[in-house]
């Protein structure tokens, strides 16, 4: 049966005594052995004549729309003639379509089954609606055509619903360069203690590339290694001891005398074993140091006042009362021996020092004889934080 002729009987049939029923409406039939299958659904579920036309013609019922329509009486008793004023069909898909669609309602449904037309020419295009992609409909027109039928369920769209291609010709993308793991450590360099080793890394995981920024940071680090095990002691000297008296052998107290003696001083050579090597000597002093002296520890020797100190600080440094204060002390006057002394037993000579501390003699000042000293208070001296007064 041609698909016109499907859909007009569907309309007839839907338009009997149970009028109300409803009725799915396709646009073709596909045929195969053994019986067959309407597809591509149009409208449906439907009722009335006056729905029918209504959606086909894209009328709105609540807009006051809908097409008006004129009862006939030939027939079977209900229907309603396909006579359609032509004032109310719709601009979209133009006049003739929709007359031809009338002429056909008249005939079919007015006549019955035995005045049913010979159709030669193609249906009219009813009036479609945009769908989404992937949908059946109208080849000529993308997106556009009925849903798919669900009852029966319609064979899906062939192919993919997306294409994509490469674009020829474009930059490659910046990369940023990402350091690579930290290599092992370098040997350690010492055999016992502590030692120093280096670790490096690489910027290569990737390296920067096309424009890419380079890594942040160092590429070497250094380590510790060790320890292994206590080191034998590297031989060198001690520090000085402090200076014994100044003396002379065989000789009473030379003591606030212009006699010359002698003291001596010892260091000791650190890391020395028994029988080992020893410390060299450093501008020919070893272990012990002897130098020529005059004692003038405890004497009484004229003295002078020294000038005055700078002011000191302010003690305490905040509160109420700080002071500062400068300071004059009493010094000895050293007396006047022979500061050098020719070496006995060998040409040349050497330095004569002064050892020990002389008490000074000065004229009394301000009632002080060894040390003055004067105080002022601190000015404008900030207050102390509560836990410090």
């Amino acid at each position: 049966m041609a698909p016109v002729g499907l859909i007009l009987l569907l309309l007839c049939a839907a338009l009997g005594p149970s009028a109300a029923t409803p009725v799915w409406c396709f646009a073709r039939l596909e045929e195969a052995e053994g019986g067959g299958a309407c597809v591509e659904l149009l409208v449906g579920p439907l009722g009335p004549l006056e729905q029918l036309l209504s959606d086909l013609w894209g009328g709105d019922a609540a807009a006051g729309t809908q097409p008006e329509l004129r009862r006939g009486r030939r027939g079977q008793e209900g229907l309603a003639a396909a006579s359609v004023s032509p004032a109310l069909l719709p601009r979209a898909g133009g006049l003739e379509p929709l007359v031809a669609v009338g002429q056909l309602l008249r005939d079919v449904c007015a006549g019955g089954q035995e005045a049913q037309p010979e159709l030669h020419q193609p249906p009219p295009r009813l009036r479609g609606q945009l769908r989404p992609r992937g949908h059946r409909g109208d080849p000529g027109v993308p997106g556009q055509g009925p849903d798919l039928s669900r009852d029966p369920p319609g064979a899906p769209c062939a192919g993919s619903a997306a294409d994509s291609q490469e674009c020829p010709g474009l930059q490659p993308c910046p990369v940023d360069g990402a350091w690579g793991a930290w290599s092992a450590a370098t040997p350690c360099p010492v055999t016992c203690g502590l030692g120093g080793v280096t670790l490096r890394r690489a910027c290569d995981a990737p390296p920067p590339q096309h424009g890419g920024r380079a890594c942040a940071g160092k590429d070497t680090r250094r380590g510790v290694c060790g320890p292994l095990g206590a080191c034998p002691e590297v031989l060198h000297w001690g520090p000085w001891g402090p200076w014994s008296p100044c003396t002379r052998p065989l000789w009473e107290s030379i003591a606030c005398k212009s006699t010359v003696g002698q003291q001596r001083r010892t260091r000791a050579c650190v890391g020395h074993g028994q029988g080992g090597p020893s410390c060299p000597a450093e501008g020919g002093l070893g272990t012990i140091h002897v130098r020529a002296c005059y004692n003038i520890h405890n004497c009484l020797l004229h003295g002078n006042w020294s000038d005055w100190s700078p002011w000191g600080l302010c003690t305490p440094p905040c509160g109420t009362s700080p002071t500062r204060s400068r300071s004059r002390e009493c010094r000895a006057t050293y007396p006047s021996y022979k500061l050098t002394v020719t070496n006995v037993g060998s040409s040349g000579s050497r330095n004569v020092t002064f050892w020990g501390t002389p008490r000074p003699l000065c004229e009394p000042l301000l009632g002080q004889r060894l040390r003055l000293e004067e105080t002022r208070p601190c000015l404008h001296v900030l207050p102390c934080p509560p836990d410090e007064e």
